[in-house]
């Protein structure tokens, strides 16, 4: 693995304040500046990245393809078989919803776990787990659907162990970049992250519907499950190649500490926040960061903002068949500039706060306080506009290139805000596991509150948009009054 050497026992080893700058100490301002292998660890985690998204944006192009399929299974799931005479359209709406959330069940399952064993075993060994697993359950999906035409059943629980395997991406990935970034750089890691998933999420909306066209919905499941082996092998060759230069690296001892900031008599020198000590993680640990004002601002934020994003990432093109009576194999075309946006939003997001931290023009918090702030209230007002242009494909398609821009922004200022808070590689895990957790909150109960809208409103697309829009009002809100990117660490030594 690559992650740096780390104490048999469970100690916390933190960054160590430098010039007031939280730096990792295995990685030094100049040393990462100037070494392309970190560059190299970035771009495998974009890669891992890539991988989830193409499958996980191709389920929302799948749920269209199978919807003719759908109206011959019976749904038994919650031992309810559904009457012939029932309104049919409003059937498939409800399989529909189970399907789509099974996903995001599965999502929020396994996010805190994955996070926890990615700062145990290392980030990248669970990102190889899990792509494995990722692909697997996606290759498998056809095989299962042909066992469902009783029940909905085995899709549920495939597509449940879809999520559950999707789910240590962003969490193992997290510990990853705590451990080979700092607060100049941090953004840059993020954007390529951010990039990975959006080129995935881009190849996906443009190539699903001519694959489902051409070789059916079924064969292309097969194709993107084997995309993942090739990311594991690539991936491989690095993790080989950073292992052995770390076996070489005489400048940290078996502590992950530079040999540098050692005392003469050989003991460690003591840090600002006391956390190379013998104090070791307890559940205290994570209640007092649980607990934390500007953490849970956060989280707030990310579950706004996850509202739209999967909402968007799912409904989509249900929204341009049955809305703007476009023809799903032509959905690729309205939809596709939005995914050169969420492309563009963290990499030029990305540029600008290493542009501004460098430069000087705004403290840390302002940076990612405001930028937040401006990101979400972006969103949240062509959220509101979005639905006035349902007899306009080419104005719809605009406004989600606007959204998306800005959704791809959101990382750098709240995402990377959770390693400001908690530069703890220890700790990340559960952090960012935590986080994404509650953020996939609007993943599975997003579809039903959409079934539930779009019924009760003549399926009426305002309030589905115009509640998304209020969330992120709020969510910017409180993410005023609470922001505070300090290190919750340095801040209180007790926690560990």
């Amino acid at each position: 693995m690559i992650e740096p050497r780390q104490n048999n026992n469970t100690t916390l080893t933190a960054p160590t304040p430098k010039n007031n700058e939280i730096i990792n100490p295995l990685l030094e301002k100049d040393t990462i500046s100037s070494s392309n292998n970190y560059y190299a660890i970035w771009y495998v985690v974009g890669a891992y990245a890539f991988s989830n998204y193409l499958v996980r944006v191709t389920i929302g192009f799948v749920a269209v393809a199978m919807e003719n399929d759908l109206k011959n299974i019976s749904v038994s799931y919650s031992n309810k078989t559904y009457d012939n005479n029932v309104n049919r359209n409003e059937n498939v709406n409800n399989r529909k919803a189970i399907i789509l959330s099974s996903f995001f069940i599965g999502y929020f399952i396994n996010n805190i776990f994955g996070g926890l064993l990615a700062s145990k075993f290392g980030g990248f060994f669970v990102l190889s787990i899990a792509c494995f697993a990722w692909s697997f359950t996606t290759a498998i999906i056809p095989y299962v659907f042909d066992m469902s035409y009783e029940t909905t059943f085995y899709l549920f629980v495939n597509l449940l162990f879809l999520g559950i395997s999707c789910a240590p991406v962003f969490p193992a990935s997290q510990v990853v970049l705590s451990r080979y970034t700092n607060t100049a750089n941090r953004s840059i890691a993020m954007s390529i992250r951010s990039a990975g998933a959006s080129i995935g999420a881009m190849v996906g909306t443009f190539l699903s519907p001519y694959f489902i066209y051409t070789i059916g919905w079924k064969n292309m499941l097969k194709l993107y499950g084997s995309f993942g082996l090739i990311v594991i092998a690539i991936s491989f060759y690095y993790i080989q190649e950073e292992k052995k230069e770390d076996n070489n690296n005489n400048d940290y001892n078996n502590d992950g500490v530079n040999k540098k900031e050692e005392k003469e008599d050989g003991s460690k020198k003591d840090t600002v926040e006391q956390i190379h000590s013998n104090n070791t993680i307890t559940k205290e640990t994570y209640v007092q960061l649980l607990r934390n004002k500007s953490l849970q601002s956060a989280y707030i934020c990310h579950i706004a903002i996850n509202l739209t994003n999967y909402t968007i990432l799912s409904y989509m093109p249900t929204y341009f068949v049955d809305v703007l009576k476009i023809e799903l194999t032509s959905t690729g075309i309205y939809i596709l500039p939005s995914r050169f946006a969420a492309i563009a939003g963290p990499v030029l997001s990305g540029l600008l706060v290493k542009y501004i931290l460098k430069m000087n023009l705004l403290s840390l918090l302002s940076t990612r306080k405001n930028g937040a702030i401006i990101v979400m209230l972006s969103v949240a007002f062509f959220n509101f506009l979005m639905p006035f242009f349902q007899d306009s494909p080419v104005a719809s398609s605009t406004c989600l290139f606007i959204i998306t821009f800005f959704m791809g922004c959101f990382d750098n200022f709240v995402v990377a805000s959770y390693i400001d808070m908690v530069p703890a590689p220890e700790l990340q895990g559960f952090v960012f596991g935590f986080g994404n957790t509650v953020a996939a909150i609007p993943g599975f109960l997003g579809p039903f509150i959409v079934t539930y809208f779009l019924r009760r409103f003549n399926g009426s697309w305002y309030p589905v948009f115009w509640i998304m829009s209020l969330t992120l009002i709020i969510a910017s809100f409180n993410h005023y009054i609470h922001c505070n990117v300090t290190n919750i660490l340095a801040k209180s030594k007790s926690m560990v």
